[in-house]
C-alpha cells in the first residue's frame, strides 16, 4: 500500500483505494487493475431507479473520469487537508460490457461520464477462422485442434437450417459464428469439463 486508509474501510470509496493501493503482478511488476462490468445493461433494467444505482454510476464516473468524488473532496476540505496520494492520473481501466440494444442508454451518462462516448466496439459476427481462434487459444493446453474445429461448427451450424455440425466440407472462413453463441457454448463445455 502506498498511503493509509483516510477513512475507516467501510466508509473508504472506490476511488481512493485503487488510488492509495499499488497492484503488483507475479514478477513484482505494478499493474494497472482494470474493473468488467458485464451485463451492464442490467443497470437500466433491474437497477432503473434508487440511490444504489445513483451511487454506482456515480463511483464509475469518477473511476473513469479521474474526478475526485464529491464526498472525499467534502471530507478534505472540512479537515483542511490535501489527499496524502497521487491522484492526477487514472488508477484503473474500466471495461463496460452490455447488449447492443443497450448502447444508447450510455448516451445519457455523457454529461457525468464523456469518456463513455469514446472507444466503444461492437462485437459482431465472426467467421470460422476467427471463431476458432477465440476457441483456441484461451484453452490452449485444454482442447485440441479439431475438437475447438468441432465447437465452432457446431456453433456455425445454429446459423443454418437443416445443417449438420459435422458438415467438414464448408471450409472454415466462409462459416458464420455469433459470438455470444460461441462463449455459451465454451462456457458450458468448460462447466462439464471442470465437473470431469
Amino acid at each position: 500500500m502506498l498511503a493509509p486508509p483516510l477513512v475507516a474501510l467501510e466508509e473508504e470509496t472506490l476511488w481512493e483505494y485503487l488510488h492509495r493501493v499499488v497492484f503488483w503482478d507475479p514478477r513484482n511488476n505494478p499493474v494497472t487493475p482494470v474493473l468488467v462490468f458485464d451485463q451492464f445493461e442490467e443497470l437500466f433494467t433491474l437497477g432503473r431507479s434508487g440511490s444504489s444505482r445513483e451511487q454506482l454510476l456515480s463511483g464509475v464516473a469518477d473511476l473513469v473520469e479521474n474526478f475526485i468524488p464529491h464526498n472525499v473532496r467534502k471530507r478534505m476540505e472540512a479537515r483542511g487537508d490535501a489527499i496524502p496520494f497521487a491522484h492526477d492520473s487514472p488508477c484503473c481501466k474500466i471495461l463496460l460490457s452490455l447488449r447492443e440494444d443497450f448502447v444508447w442508454r450510455l448516451d445519457g451518462l455523457r454529461k457525468a461520464m464523456p469518456s463513455v462516448m469514446h472507444n466503444r466496439f461492437g462485437i459482431t459476427t465472426m467467421n470460422g477462422e476467427q471463431a476458432l481462434l477465440a476457441v483456441r487459444e484461451p484453452g490452449r493446453g485444454i482442447i485440441d485442434d479439431s475438437v475447438a474445429q468441432l465447437v465452432v461448427r457446431f456453433v456455425a451450424a445454429g446459423n443454418r437450417p437443416h445443417a449438420r455440425a459435422d458438415e467438414s466440407e464448408i471450409p472454415l472462413r466462409n462459416l458464420k459464428v455469433e459470438p455470444a453463441l460461441l462463449s455459451v457454448v465454451c462456457r458450458e463445455l468448460n462447466i462439464r469439463r471442470i465437473e470431469d
